[in-house]
This record gives C-alpha cells, structure tokens and sequence, in this order.
C-alpha cells in the first residue's frame, strides 16, 4: 500500500495494486462534493514519453464508458474510492488526482491553469503486480 498527502485538495491519497488494476482512496475536502475526477497516469519507463499519459474520468456512481468496470464512490462524508481496470502488468506508475468541475467537464489541458496545476500536483508512484517467475520453461 503507497500513501500520500495533499494532492490538490485530494489528501491521504492510498492505493493498491493488483495484477492489472489500482484501487485509490483519498478524502477530498470540500463544502461541494465533485460530481467526479479525473485521474492522470503515466506509465514510468526508460523510455517514457508525454504520450505514455492518459486520464481517466470518472463520475461518482456511474461506471466508466470506456471500459465498463472503472468506477468512483463515496462515503458521503468526503471519503472517496476510485478502482481501475486495464493496467499492464508490472507497470510502474505515476498518479494523480484532481476533482471535475461542476459542468461535468475537466478543464483542457492546454490552459495554462490545467497544465499548471497538474504538473505542480504532487504524484503516487505504484507498480502493478505480475507473475512470481519472469520466464515459463518447457520441459519435453
């Protein structure tokens, strides 16, 4: 399990990771409860790229379009728990979290504001879980 604080009004940030899912869960302080986040990962390799990032957006009680399982819950008291679905194996990781705005939508990426903001987030480093031997063998 990985924790972390304070992430742009996402604090606690917990995750925990399976073979090709995340499960987050965070509390996130706010007279108004978000209609959902937006949550950026990129994959962490030698030979990453920006291109190697993708947001999912997730809407609380509602499952997620792109993939059907991806969902956003809440206690009601500001405790929220995002699951993902579809990671690679033995992945690492990088994730933030930042809440949607009220209109359903997150704001561009190419503002100045949104680009600002996500790349001052602090971010989560995971490894997603893989096989107990790197290579099969075969014996005839």
């Amino acid at each position: 399990m990985n924790h972390f604080s304070t992430i742009a009004g996402v604090e606690d940030l917990v995750s925990e990771t399976e073979f090709r899912s995340i499960k987050l869960q965070w509390r996130y302080a706010s007279p108004r409860e978000p209609i959902g986040f937006a949550i950026s990962l990129c994959e962490l390799t030698a030979w990453s790229r920006p291109q190697d990032c993708f947001e999912r957006h997730l809407l609380l009680g509602k499952r997620n379009t792109l993939n059907g399982y991806d969902s956003l819950t809440t206690d009601g008291r500001g405790l929220f728990q995002a699951t993902l679905f579809g990671l690679r194996m033995l992945t690492n990781y990088s994730i933030s979290v930042q809440a949607m705005e009220d209109n359903n939508q997150v704001p561009s990426t190419e503002t100045d504001g949104r680009r600002a903001n996500l790349q001052s987030n602090e971010r989560v480093i995971v490894k997603t879980k893989g096989c107990k031997h790197d290579f099969i063998t075969f014996s005839e």
